[in-house]
């Protein structure tokens, strides 16, 4: 709506009043001198035309003026709803703009993550096959050996173990074969039966287990600068044939372990199998 051109409708409308009334007034203070004068029998009829002509002369142009005002007050309206329709599909426009660079963005991040987990478990792989290729007559202990340090040079290991299972007709057990930046005389066994602790629970469930809030001082890590206890654990069993656990992996770090790692991590039991079972 044109402001101005509004304000000139409602100034001549406010002008076309005050005429209208000094106007009248005039005609007013004419028609009383004619009667105090005694002429109102001859001027009687001219005033009474006066007042009808001076009607119709401001009353038509405040008419015409008054819907001049009413037009540009309708057609305000109409621009105010088109501008508010306006700004309402522009705001749905860019918010779905937003939501569709939001879902590329998204897509081009799990594409990377997915590129990432891919080359990190070739890598892991690769290193698995090359560590152990013709090794099948080795000890078990050598085995779990090259196994941690294959974990090692792709994931930030502060700890490491492997156990595994040894079954006979008295026990059920998960005995220690190896240890990465631990160390345990080697006269001294760790064993854990089916079921005991976190490793023989994990073993037995074969499932998984990732504890990222380890208490302080669970697995304590010490070096010349100190010592500190790493935040993170992940013990993962390794299964065979029916799903039952052949050796159990528990890794202990400062740094995080994702779903992809998890993934990783359990998927060697296939290449690993053969040289524990």
């Amino acid at each position: 709506m044109n402001r101005i051109k509004l304000f000139l409708y409602i100034a001549i409308e406010v002008f076309l009043i005050i005429m209208a009334r000094l106007i009248f007034l005039s005609t007013g203070r004419i028609d009383t001198l004619t009667r105090e004068a005694g002429l109102q029998d001859q001027t009687g009829n001219l005033v009474q035309n006066l007042y009808v002509f001076q009607a119709l002369v401001v009353f038509i142009p405040f008419l015409i003026v008054l819907g001049f005002i009413i037009y540009e007050l309708a057609e305000y309206q109409k621009n105010k709803k088109l501008k508010s329709t306006t700004e309402t599909e522009t705001s749905v426009a860019d918010k779905t703009e937003d939501s569709e660079d939001a879902e590329k963005i998204q897509q081009e991040r799990d594409a990377q993550i997915t590129r990432e987990f891919e080359q990190k478990k070739q890598k892991l792989n690769q290193s698995i096959e090359a560590a152990l290729k013709g090794k099948t007559n080795e000890e078990t202990k050598a085995i779990s050996e090259k196994i941690l340090g294959c974990l090692a040079e792709v994931y930030e290991i502060t700890q490491a173990e492997i156990f595994v299972r040894k079954k006979t007709e008295e026990s059920d057990s998960l005995v220690l074969s190896a240890t990465y930046a631990f160390y345990i005389p080697d006269e001294k066994v760790f064993e854990f039966q089916l079921g005991e602790g976190l490793i023989g629970q994990v073993a037995k469930a074969a499932e998984p287990l990732y504890l990222d809030e380890l208490p302080q001082g669970y697995i304590t890590v010490k070096s010349g600068l100190g010592s500190a206890t790493p935040s993170h654990l992940l013990i993962i069993p390794w299964t065979g044939e029916e799903n039952n656990t052949f050796a159990i992996l528990e890794i202990a770090s400062f740094k995080a372990f994702d779903k992809h790692d998890i993934e990783i991590i359990e998927g060697l039991s296939g290449k690993i199998r053969d040289f524990y079972v």
